[in-house]
C-alpha cells in the first residue's frame, strides 16, 4: 500500500474509540476485523508475524519487468531472530537480493 492509502476510514477510527462501549465481544471482534481488512488484504502475510510477535523478515530478491522490487518473507519462532539473519547472509553471499536502481531517502 502507499502511504497516502487510507486503511482506517474516519468512520471506523470514531467506532474504535469507543471500542469499550460495544455490548459484546463479538462487536468488539468485528471491530478489530473491520479496521485490519483493508491492510489484510493488501499484505495477507506480515500480519501473521504482527499479531503473534515472531519475527520475521523479507528479503528484496527480485525485479519485475516494470523495476518493482518483490522479495520473500521468512517466519522463525520466537527468539529465533538468529536464524533469519543467518538466512539474509546466505542469500547476501550469494549475491542474490535486487535492489531498486534509485536509492530514495
Amino acid at each position: 500500500p502507499k502511504l497516502t492509502d487510507e486503511l482506517v476510514s474516519p468512520e471506523l477510527l470514531g467506532r474504535m474509540k469507543e471500542v469499550t462501549s460495544l455490548n459484546s465481544s463479538f462487536e468488539r471482534e468485528q471491530l478489530i476485523y473491520d479496521a485490519f481488512l483493508p491492510s489484510l488484504a493488501l499484505t495477507p502475510f506480515t500480519q501473521q508475524a504482527n499479531l503473534t510477535g515472531e519475527p520475521a523478515i523479507s528479503l528484496p530478491t527480485h525485479l519485475t519487468a516494470a523495476g518493482l522490487p518483490l522479495g520473500i518473507q521468512f517466519q522463525a519462532a520466537k527468539g529465533r531472530e538468529i536464524d533469519l539473519l543467518r538466512i539474509a547472509r546466505l542469500f547476501e553471499k550469494h549475491n542474490l537480493f535486487h535492489f531498486l536502481h534509485k536509492t530514495v531517502f
